[in-house]
C-alpha cells in the first residue's frame, strides 16, 4: 500500500500530466495549418459555375430564349417557300385550236412553285421582336443571378466546413484533457482520496465532449459533400484555422449604392421592358398588316397561258378585330404593371439584403471581440482551477466546470469568427461582388 506522501506525489504528477496534455492540445489547436491547404474560396466559386445544375439549367434557359428571339425575328424577314407536285390523271384534256392543240390537263402532270414573301407593315411583330430581345437579356442576367445564389451556397458550406473543423480540433483537445482528468479521478478513487461521484462526473464530461465531437464530424461530412456536389471539387482535408482581423466595413450607404448593378435588378428592369413591348404589340395587333409575295410557277401543262414558267406578284392587306385581341391587350397591360411591381420588389429585397448583411458584419465584429475576451478569461480560469485541483485546494467539480466553460467559450470564439467571415462574403455577394 502506498503512503500518504506517495499518494500526494502521484497526484501532483497526474496534475502535471493534465497540464502538459492541455498545453500540447491547445498548441495543436492554435498551430496554423499549412498555407493554402484548403482550396481558396474563389476556386470553389469558379468551379460551381461549371458544375452546378442550377447554373447549367439557367444557361439552357438562355439558349431557349435566344431561339425564341430568332423565331420572333424571322417574322420580319423575307421567307422562301418551294413546292413541287406530280399528278397522275386518268384522262388527258387537250383543246384543239386552229393548226395546233393545247394540253389543259396532261396524263402526267408536273408543277412547282417558288414563293418569296416579305412583310411590309407589321408593327405588332416589330414589338414582339423587341420584347424577345429584352427577354434574352433578362435570361442572361437571370443566369448571373443564379450564379450569385450558388456562390452564396458555396460560401455557407465553405465556412461551415472551416468552422466545424476548428470546433472538432477544439473538442479533440478538450477530450484529451477530460480523459486525463477521468484517469486522475480513477487513480484517486483507488487510493481512497476520491469518490465514485467524482469518477462519474469525469465520465459525464468525457461523454459530453464525445457527443459534441460527433456532431462536428457530421457537420464536416455534410459540408464536404455539399461542396463537392456544388463544385465538383473535393475539399482538401487540411483545413486552416480561421481568425478574422475584425476590421470595419465601408459605410452602409456605399454598399447600398451598388445594388443598381446587381444582375437581379437589371434583369427585373429587362423583364419590365419586355412586358412593355408585349403590351405595345397587343395594341398594334389591332392595326392592319401588309405583306408582299412573289411566286414563280413551273408546269408541264402551259394551258391557255402558253408559258411553262411564269411569275405572279401580290400585295395583301389584312385586318382583324375580335374580342380575343381586345382581351390580349388588357392582359398584356396588366402583365406590364405586374412586372413593374416585381422590379420594385426585387430592388427592395436587394436593398434589404445589403442592409442585413452589413449589420450582421457590424454585429459580428462586436460578437467576435466579446467571444475572444470570454475565451481568454475562461482559459485563465481553467488554468487556475487546474492548479488548485492539483494542489488539493479545489474540487473536481470546480475543475470540470472551468474546463467546460473554457471549451464552450473557445467554441463560441471559433463560431463567431467563422460567422463573421461568412457575413463579409455574403455582404459582397449581396452587393454583386465576387
Amino acid at each position: 500500500m502506498r503512503t500518504v506522501n506517495g499518494n500526494t506525489r502521484a497526484y501532483k504528477l497526474s496534475g502535471t500530466t493534465i497540464f502538459a496534455v492541455w498545453a500540447s492540445s491547445l498548441l495543436l489547436l492554435l498551430c496554423p495549418a499549412p498555407a493554402h491547404a484548403l482550396q481558396p474560396l474563389s476556386e470553389f466559386f469558379s468551379a460551381s459555375h461549371q458544375a452546378s445544375t442550377d447554373v447549367r439549367q439557367a444557361a439552357l434557359v438562355t439558349v431557349q430564349r435566344e431561339a425564341d428571339e430568332m423565331i420572333a425575328a424571322s417574322q420580319l424577314l423575307p421567307s422562301i417557300a418551294a413546292s413541287g407536285t406530280y399528278t397522275l390523271n386518268q384522262f388527258e384534256s387537250v383543246i384543239t385550236m386552229g393548226q395546233g392543240s393545247v394540253v389543259i390537263q396532261p396524263r402526267h402532270g408536273l408543277s412547282g412553285s417558288v414563293q418569296l414573301s416579305m412583310p411590309l407593315f407589321d408593327l405588332a411583330s416589330w414589338r414582339r421582336k423587341k420584347a424577345a430581345d429584352r427577354v434574352v437579356e433578362a435570361a442572361r442576367l437571370s443566369q448571373e443571378t443564379t450564379a450569385l445564389e450558388v456562390d452564396r451556397q458555396v460560401a455557407q458550406y465553405y465556412f461551415q466546413l472551416i468552422g466545424a473543423e476548428a470546433l472538432r480540433r477544439s473538442y479533440q483537445a478538450n477530450l484529451a484533457v477530460a480523459e486525463e482528468s477521468r484517469r486522475v479521478a480513477v487513480a484517486k478513487r483507488e487510493e481512497g482520496v476520491a469518490t465514485d461521484l467524482e469518477v462519474a462526473r469525469a465520465t459525464v464530461e468525457v461523454e459530453g465532449i464525445k457527443r459534441s465531437l460527433a456532431e462536428q464530424q457530421l457537420s464536416i461530412a455534410l459540408a464536404r459533400r455539399a461542396l463537392a456536389t456544388l463544385t465538383g471539387i473535393v475539399p482538401s482535408p487540411d483545413i486552416p484555422n480561421l481568425t478574422d482581423d475584425l476590421r470595419e466595413e465601408a459605410p452602409l450607404d456605399g454598399w447600398e449604392a451598388r445594388i443598381s448593378q446587381l444582375p437581379s435588378i437589371r434583369g427585373a428592369a429587362m423583364s419590365t421592358a419586355a412586358a412593355h413591348e408585349q403590351a405595345k404589340a397587343a395594341q398594334y395587333a389591332l392595326l392592319p398588316t401588309v405583306a408582299a409575295t412573289a411566286t414563280e410557277q413551273m408546269t408541264n401543262a402551259a394551258g391557255l397561258v402558253g408559258h411553262k414558267t411564269y411569275f405572279t406578284g401580290m400585295v395583301t392587306a389584312s385586318w382583324r378585330l375580335d374580342l380575343a385581341a381586345l382581351a390580349r391587350r388588357k392582359g398584356q397591360g396588366a402583365a406590364e404593371q405586374a412586372a413593374r411591381v416585381q422590379a420594385e420588389a426585387t430592388a427592395n429585397h436587394a436593398r434589404d439584403a445589403v442592409h442585413e448583411a452589413w449589420h450582421r458584419v457590424d454585429s459580428g465584429i462586436m460578437a467576435s471581440q466579446s467571444a475572444r475576451s470570454q475565451a481568454a478569461a475562461a482559459r485563465l480560469a481553467a488554468d487556475k482551477a487546474r492548479e488548485r485541483y492539483a494542489a488539493g485546494a479545489g474540487t473536481q467539480l470546480e475543475l470540470i466546470q472551468a474546463q467546460r466553460d473554457s471549451s464552450s467559450m473557445e467554441a463560441a470564439r471559433i463560431q463567431s469568427d467563422a460567422n463573421l467571415a461568412l457575413d463579409r462574403i455574403l455582404l459582397r455577394l449581396a452587393a454583386g461582388e465576387r
